[in-house]
């Protein structure tokens, strides 16, 4: 990735971070410790899609080599197309 991609993503992101929990902070007002309990247990629901996420790529991939795998082994005769450049 170059940097300047990085740079503008990263701020795009910074931005949005600050806006969002500027937000929350500003609508919850006194409740921070209600905020605090919402926002551990939404991050936590991400962490747990994200782990399981992770979980079936690398699943798909292991599944993908084996049987990428099996077909590489398979000794059953084949055609080959020869061509008579002469």
């Amino acid at each position: 990735m170059s940097f300047t991609k990085f740079v503008t993503y990263n701020t795009i992101g910074s931005i949005v971070w600050a806006i969002v929990f500027g937000w929350l902070g500003f609508y919850f007002g006194r409740d921070l410790p209600l905020l605090e309990k919402y926002i551990s247990r939404v991050s936590f629901g991400v962490l747990i899609v994200g782990v399981v996420a992770v979980a079936l790529f690398f699943l798909r991939k292991r599944r993908k080599a084996g049987s990428a795998g099996t077909a590489a082994t398979d000794t059953s005769p084949t055609i080959e197309k020869t061509t008579n450049l002469s």
